[in-house]
């Protein structure tokens, strides 16, 4: 083969794996400690498609609109949440909150209890004097390796009190594209507001979810809802386009409808409240 071909020949090997690296997707497969159910990240373009393993409830994220997905299979429906509705919400979530302390004011202490444990199991409200949820600190606790990717192991904390133990994966420990890595970390930054906006006064909500940390979460030990989860394997391979259109073909819902129902509209997915990306 001559050099101008040889050249050729080099220039197109080093295009096409150019090309298969800007477009490779990606699979994370996450596995609960306790039940051992298969939770996938799988991402395809700047979307996140995040569930459990054959669930028709699953979640999406879009970072080129920036819009959370919440798709409820069994019920054929799906809800859109951008930075507008979170501030609608939350705005909504404690001018209720200010209509309930207002009329509880004159009422004895014993009565004011049990209208607050009534409404808040109602609508997922905390008691109308409860400090607003502070961020969870974190303190580094060494790296460690998880199915053979290195992670940045840390505790999270709640003043004095340990509330789980996670292990963050940066963008070079983790086999995914620099893409694809951006656009789990839009999800994650968009799904910490999320749960900042709305967040309760039990302790259910995603311990991630109320710290600053930033990386892939490979594993999660001790959070209060049981949720742990450890890292099972990371894959490259083309998905089905499907996986992340077919809910276009669904009912589009109005999260404002509800959203003061449970904290948050009934038809979201558990995976949008206590995602992993």
């Amino acid at each position: 083969m001559g050099k101008g071909r040889l050249g050729i020949a080099i220039i197109g090997l080093s295009t096409l794996l150019s090309t298969a690296t800007t477009f490779a997707d990606t699979t994370i497969t996450l596995r609960g400690i306790d039940d051992a159910k298969q939770t996938l990240i799988q991402v395809r373009n700047g979307v996140v498609r995040m569930g459990e393993q054959g669930d028709p409830e699953y979640s999406l994220y879009d970072q080129t609109r920036d819009v959370l997905i919440a798709v409820d299979g069994r019920h054929g429906t799906y809800m859109e949440f951008d930075q507008a509705m979170l501030q609608k919400m939350s705005a909504q979530m404690a001018g209720m909150q200010g209509m309930i302390a207002e009329q509880m004011q004159n009422m004895p202490p014993e009565q004011r209890a049990m209208m607050e444990a009534q409404m808040g199991g109602m609508m997922g409200l905390p008691p109308a004097d409860a400090a607003p949820r502070k961020k969870l600190q974190a303190e580094s606790r060494g790296g460690k390796t998880i199915g053979g990717v290195s992670c940045q192991s840390y505790a999270l904390f709640d003043g004095a009190r340990k509330v789980a133990d996670v292990c963050m994966a940066k963008a070079g420990d983790i086999a995914i594209s620099a893409d694809d890595y951006a656009t789990l970390m839009a999800m994650m930054d968009f799904t910490r507001d999320m749960t900042q906006a709305t967040s309760m006064a039990d302790e259910s909500v995603d311990p991630l979810m109320m710290s600053d940390l930033q990386g892939v979460p490979l594993e999660m030990k001790g959070s209060a809802d049981g949720d742990d989860f450890t890292f099972s394997s990371v894959s490259q391979g083309r998905l089905d386009a499907g996986l992340f259109e077919a809910y276009k073909a669904l009912r589009k819902q109005d999260p404002m409808q509800d959203a003061m129902r449970g904290g948050m509209p009934d038809s979201m997915p558990d995976q949008m409240m206590d995602s992993h990306p």
